[in-house]
């Protein structure tokens, strides 16, 4: 195979609506425990049946931390995939400034999947792409 081990999964969740905080320790990208991101809206879960499951099961394979990533740090990766020809959905974005996070904290190489074109988000109000993308207000 490629690789000989599994990796470590590090759990991502949007601002405002991480259920994982109070098992794993939380590291805070571009927000504040009040703020609820706009942008992460595949991200944004408010009711998670398996949560106690999903806590264990993150703590098992040793996940040093749960990255919980607000809209500033979500539009700075919107803008930088952008810049790079990858026009991908804001919650793909939201997983690759947490990646950025942990490959510089950890010192190890990531892998994050890049999903959506990030076209239906056209229709989307257009002050949110104006104010993360081209930093217009």
């Amino acid at each position: 195979g490629l690789i000989d081990e599994v990796p470590t999964l590090i759990p991502v969740e949007a601002c405002g609506y991480s259920k994982l905080r109070g098992y794993l320790k939380p590291v805070y990208l571009g927000c504040t425990e009040s703020e609820k991101s706009l942008l992460a809206d595949a991200l944004r879960l408010t009711i998670v049946p398996r949560l106690r499951q999903i806590a264990e099961g993150a703590v098992r394979v040793k996940a040093p931390y749960v990255v919980i990533v607000g809209d500033g740090a979500i539009g700075e990766a919107l803008k930088e995939l952008y810049s790079l020809g990858l026009p991908v959905e804001p919650s793909s974005a939201t997983t690759y400034a947490a990646a950025k996070y942990v490959a510089k904290d950890l010192g190890t190489r990531v892998v994050v999947p890049l999903t959506g074109s990030g076209l239906k988000y056209v229709p989307l109000p257009s002050e949110l792409l104006d104010k993360y993308l081209f930093g217009a207000l």
